[in-house]
This record gives C-alpha cells, sequence and structure tokens, in this order.
C-alpha cells in the first residue's frame, strides 16, 4: 500500500510537471503566420528586433533568397522583417547588392552567389548582424577561392561590412576556410562575438569585436584589422576537426555580471 502511495505521488509531480511546461507553447488556435519566396530557405534563422519600446518586429533569414534579376549574384540571400503579432507581408532589410568586387586588374575577387546570407541573424537594441558564411573571396588569382564568410552590421540606415577572417592568414592553417559568421551573437559592453568553425584545419575559431570599431573602420577594403578584438589562436594538431564555433551563444554564467 506504502509502496502504490509513493507512486502516485511520483505521477502526480511528473503531471504536474507536464501541465507547467505545456504554458510554454506556441499559440495554435491563432498563430502568426510568416512566408517568403518559394525555395528561398526563408525562416533558416529568425530573431525579434526591438530598435525602441514601440517598436517589435521579427527578423527571418532566406539564405537562398535570389534579391535582384539584374546583378550577376545568384542567391545572395537576404533577410526579412515581420511586424510581430500581423500576420502581413514582410519587407526585404537592406544590406549590401552589390555585384562580386574586381581588383585593379579586373579580376574577380569575390563569390557572393551561394553565400547563404541570412544563414544567421541577430539583433541588439537598432544593431542588426547577419553573416553569409560560404563567402569565398580570392587572395592572388580566382583559381584559389577562400569560404572566409562575411557579415553586415546594420545601425539605423547605416550598413558597413565586418569580415574577420578575410586576411592575410589565407590558407586552411590560418583562416582561409574559417566560414566567420557561422554562429554569431551579441555580447554586453558594445561587442559582437563571431564563430569561425573552419579556421586552423577546422580546429575553430571565436572572434570578438567592438562594435564602435567596426563601424569606425569601415572602408570598402578587403582587410580590416581592429585594436580591440578578442579572438582564440591556433592550437596544435590533435584539435583539427573541432569546430570550435559551430554553434555560440552569450550569457552570464558565473553571476559576475559580465557575459
Amino acid at each position: 500500500m506504502e509502496r502504490r502511495r509513493k507512486l502516485c505521488l511520483f505521477l502526480a509531480s511528473i503531471l504536474s510537471c507536464l501541465q507547467w511546461t505545456t504554458s510554454f507553447n506556441l499559440d495554435i488556435d491563432k498563430p502568426y503566420v510568416f512566408s517568403g519566396p518559394k525555395g528561398s530557405y526563408f525562416g533558416f534563422s529568425v530573431d525579434f528586433f526591438q530598435p525602441n519600446n514601440k517598436q517589435s518586429n521579427i527578423l527571418i533569414g532566406a539564405p537562398r533568397a535570389n534579391t535582384s534579376s539584374a546583378s550577376t549574384v545568384v542567391e545572395r540571400g537576404a533577410v526579412y522583417t515581420c511586424p510581430w503579432q500581423k500576420s502581413s507581408d514582410c519587407t526585404q532589410v537592406q544590406f549590401d547588392n552589390t555585384d562580386d568586387r574586381e581588383n585593379m586588374d579586373g579580376v574577380q575577387m569575390e563569390v557572393k552567389s551561394n553565400q547563404w546570407f541570412g544563414a544567421t541573424v541577430r539583433s541588439d537594441g537598432e544593431h542588426i548582424l547577419a553573416c553569409a558564411p560560404l563567402y569565398q573571396w580570392s587572395t592572388y588569382s580566382f583559381s584559389e577561392r577562400e569560404p572566409v564568410g562575411t557579415c553586415f552590421l546594420k545601425k539605423g540606415r547605416d550598413v558597413v561590412e565586418y569580415s574577420p577572417c578575410r586576411s592575410n592568414a589565407n590558407s586552411p592553417e590560418g583562416q582561409g576556410f574559417c566560414q566567420a559568421g557561422f554562429s554569431i551573437d551579441f555580447v554586453k559592453n558594445n561587442r559582437v562575438v563571431v564563430g569561425g568553425p573552419g579556421s586552423f584545419y577546422w580546429q575553430g575559431q571565436l572572434i570578438s569585436d567592438d562594435i564602435s570599431e567596426i563601424i569606425a573602420r569601415f572602408n570598402n577594403n578587403y582587410y580590416t584589422p581592429y585594436s580591440n578584438q578578442l579572438t582564440t589562436k591556433s592550437a596544435s594538431a590533435q584539435y583539427d576537426d573541432s569546430y570550435l564555433g559551430y554553434s555560440v551563444t552569450v550569457g552570464d554564467f558565473n553571476e559576475d555580471g559580465e557575459d
């Protein structure tokens, strides 16, 4: 009898927990439904966007979207903003609509086609960070292309490119296969953190830079050094294929007030 009583109490405690967790379910009776271009992978990434107390939207990434029929870039990818609590049409957020850049000799230096822009998107206040982890660029000749990845940071109407792995360390043992922006997040004290799982023979890498410096140092060049950059370094070969930066999140895990 006592054993049966304990079993009933145990099941009751489980059922009470299950009943409590259902409060976190989505509203299946009156959901807000958003849609994007067919075949664009619309919804691959999502985040809320609240630039002020009066505005609340949803950011939705569509990394295979074709954004311009006039451009030579195919499936550039896109990010859309959709009004929260209102099922209606979404609007594309403008980041970059330029073609692949060329060097002074007219040689193509980058590949934006199939770069998966919008594979990751995050916001913090008025800032939006969106990335194309499969973006490629060529160091010397177009026969050698490195998938370094690139991101764009938007503040109001201002948009700057942020490509921390597009550097002189362009080989597989360096940052040549970094795929920066595979994962991203914002950190307190006006910083971003970017994951690049392909750096250093796929050991992977985490990179963090100051938002103000990203905006101030933007000059449309391929190389942009940052003086306040924090980054993990290359390790011994036993850490190859670790994919550090495959995913990243930010939080105050030891309750010291620091992210």
